[in-house]
């Protein structure tokens, strides 16, 4: 539920108001995640592994876009 998620704090967003610039600073925490993931890839031996992780990776980035394109929505 939201009150035990942290990123939810009273069931709000992590961030108030939504805006362009706040959706622009998420992004790059989204960003990040995809160099976290290869790092992590990186170090295995299996390479299934590593793929799927790879792929955490990739969505991470797709998630960062997604919200770069809403804030350049919200910028109107």
């Amino acid at each position: 539920p939201a009150e035990a998620n942290p990123y939810l704090a009273a069931g709000k967003f992590p961030f108030a108001p939504v805006t362009p610039e706040a959706l622009r600073k998420l992004a790059e925490g989204e960003f990040g995640g995809e160099a976290l993931y290869e790092g992590w890839a990186a170090s295995l031996d299996n390479a299934e592994a590593a793929a799927l992780l790879r792929l955490n990776g990739k969505e991470e980035t797709d998630h960062g876009n997604r919200l770069l394109q809403a804030a350049a929505l919200l910028e109107g």
